[in-house]
């Protein structure tokens, strides 16, 4: 746990090993500090008691004789304690002149070291610069608590925590790091939960641990900290409530008011990676990738720009996200929405054209924010609109906004599910957006298409494959095709970020590159692995 030596602290190696003692004491230790402490004080304190334990030891061993320094001089017979050799006990047995033309006349004192079969010898009255010539005190002083604990902070607090969870039956509570006594919580019956439940249906938000405590009637004689303490632990110990704030500041949600999208990633966003060679993308559709801005590309792992009041971004809505209801969260995306440290982090999304604002759910693990579907329903909003954010002064409201045109039927790709299969057929279609032509792929309303996404996920298919079945479909239209065209077709039927698709273009001589991002298709150089 500690050094065996006081006055060598780094001579602690190896795994900490947490006493039942230890745990005793830290038991005390808590009671007498009355307030939940983080696991870095139990560890300074451990740390103390031990040291404080070691050097009474010491001095111990120190009553057995005197302490031996070179500079002394000692008679046959006498008891000595050799600091250094871990305060072993020896008795002078003889002495004899020292010789070394180095130094001034010593003598050399003969000592059997108990334990010992052979007699040892010391230099005696040589008074010379050495540190066993130090005052005892000061060489016994050793490292000081804080510096042992910043020398083996992660092994004491992994030790600790792990023998404090073993020992939580015991009456321990942990909280975020932080530890207590189960005794010195007032209690949190279900009563109290159940108003903590009621409050927040009733309020329709997520509530403050200080909330709910104040429609609780805790004892007044309770502090504070332990009754919030006390209230954090109870709502994460109850499988209704979710922590949607900071470990520091939590907020209380219940759990099925969440929309299941935001616990578990939508069917239509749930992507396995895709093992590929990035070096094999060409230059050109590395570019368009990047435009693109797939949040479940490799390519989107880069930290969040920064983003202020007023800034504005556009992104192109594919289908997976217009299914789902949902934004990517991207490193040109993130900056617009608070961080948080938990799973979900609440929301508002403000309608850009009326002002209105709508519940969303920021899910950062999954990179999406949920809580558009509506929105894109009754704005009639297709796959490869143009979707705007901005930032505004409140970071929990970000303005959510399309540019909107006259209504009017234009000549659009449409997909449709024949035969089991995609397929695509230029159909007059109404549109009152904006958006990229090269990503708009509207779908015609059937339940067919969404059987066939099913039953594509089911089949697993190699990219490759999926592509040699689409591409030719859509050349049909035109004999180039952009690869933001594949890319969003491609999405119809299976997630999928553009990397596997875009290696597949460029290594399969069967798609031929016309430039600027157009492709075609040649069916006699089919080459399939």
């Amino acid at each position: 746990m500690v050094p065996q030596k006081l006055n060598q602290p780094t001579d602690l190696t190896g795994e900490f090993a947490i006493t039942d003692d230890d745990v005793a004491f830290l038991y005390e230790w808590l009671h007498q500090q009355g307030k939940p402490c983080a696991v870095k004080d139990l560890a300074l304190a451990l740390v103390s008691q031990r040291l404080a334990e070691q050097a009474k030891a010491l001095q111990a061993r120190l009553a057995h004789g005197e302490p031996y320094q070179p500079k002394k001089s000692f008679t046959v017979g006498q008891t000595l304690v050799f600091p250094a050799l871990d305060f072993a006990v020896g008795k002078v047995v003889g002495f004899r002149d020292g010789v070394n033309p180095a130094y001034p006349p010593f003598k050399v004192i003969q000592v059997e070291i108990e334990g010992e079969n052979e007699v040892r010898e010391f230099p005696a009255e040589l008074d010379f610069p050495h540190k066993l010539n130090t005052d005892i005190a000061q060489l016994l002083q050793g490292a000081s608590p804080k510096q042992v604990y910043q020398e083996h902070k992660a092994a004491l607090d992994a030790a600790i925590t792990d023998k404090l969870t073993q020992a939580e039956a015991l009456g321990f509570v942990q909280l975020d790091g932080h530890w207590f006594l189960r005794e010195l919580l007032p209690e949190i019956h279900i009563g109290y939960l159940n108003l903590a439940e009621a409050m927040i249906e009733l309020n329709n938000r997520p509530v403050s641990s200080d909330e709910v405590l104040k429609e609780l009637a805790l004892p007044a004689e309770v502090p504070h900290e332990i009754q919030r303490f006390a209230v954090d632990v109870a709502l994460r110990g109850d499988e209704r409530f979710m922590n949607l704030g900071t470990t520091k500041e939590p907020t209380w949600y219940l759990r099925r008011l969440l929309p299941p999208e935001v616990l578990q990633t939508p069917v239509w966003l749930a992507y396995t990676p895709i093992a590929f060679n990035r070096k094999g993308i060409s230059a050109v559709l590395h570019q368009v990738e990047g435009e693109i801005d797939d949040e479940v590309s490799d390519l989107a792992t880069g930290p969040a720009e920064k983003r202020k009041p007023g800034d504005k971004v556009s992104i192109v809505l594919i289908a997976p996200h217009r299914k789902a209801g949902t934004l990517p969260l991207t490193p040109r995306t993130r900056g617009f929405f608070p961080d948080g440290p938990g799973a979900i982090v609440p929301v508002r999304l403000i309608n850009g054209q009326n002002g209105e604002a709508m519940n969303g759910w920021v899910v950062p693990a999954n990179g999406y924010v949920f809580g558009l579907r509506d929105w894109y329903l009754q704005n009639e909003i297709p796959a490869g609109a143009l979707i705007w954010l901005q930032k505004t002064g409140n970071p929990s409201e970000i303005i959510v906004d399309f540019e909107p045109r006259r209504m009017r039927r234009e000549w659009v790709r449409v997909a449709r599910a024949d035969a089991g299969r995609l397929t695509f057929q230029m159909t007059k279609y109404p549109i009152s957006c904006e958006y990229d032509e090269t990503m708009l792929v509207a779908e015609e309303e059937s339940p067919a298409l969404n059987e066939l996404w099913i039953a594509e996920q089911e089949r697993g298919r190699p990219v490759l494959d999926i592509l040699l079945e689409l591409f030719p479909e859509l050349a049909k239209l035109g004999p180039r095709v952009h690869a933001k065209t594949v890319y969003a077709a491609f999405n119809l039927v299976r997630r999928c970020p553009p990397g596997p698709i875009f290696y597949e273009l460029s290594v399969n001589p069967c798609f031929v590159d016309e430039g600027n991002g157009y492709w075609a298709f040649d069916p006699t150089k089919i080459q399939k692995r």
